[in-house]
């Protein structure tokens, strides 16, 4: 039987981020009745939950049978015993190198 690892679970607070549906049927102009689904997701781990500042969708901007979504992460949290820390120095996967990090060293445009 197959066990999904705790890892990957979404949390059940993150589930609540994006507040309302962000996929509609062209077809049907079903956007202006707000008649449709709530199918864009952004996944994070449990790790990344205290550094999450504000999730939002974007309804008004058009073009798509879905809308934009985003995440704004914190640059820093508080920790225990008030020390501070800082996004860009937390590893959240251990031992595993970051696509930012390869993409800065692998690709022209960021890094050469």
């Amino acid at each position: 039987m197959y066990a999904p690892s705790p890892h990957f679970l979404l949390p059940k607070s993150a589930t609540n981020l994006l507040p309302t549906l962000t996929g509609w049927n062209t077809r049907i102009s079903a956007r202006e009745s707000n008649y449709g689904t709530r199918v864009d997701y952004v996944l994070v781990t449990h790790g990344l939950l205290p550094w999450i500042k504000a999730a939002d969708i974007e309804p008004s901007v058009k073009g798509s049978d879905h809308c934009p979504i985003w995440v704004d992460l914190n640059e820093e949290i508080e920790v225990g015993g008030g020390r501070v820390e800082k996004l860009r120095d937390v590893k959240f996967c251990d031992g595993a190198e970051g696509a930012g990090a390869r993409a800065g060293r692998e690709t022209a445009e960021v890094g050469g």
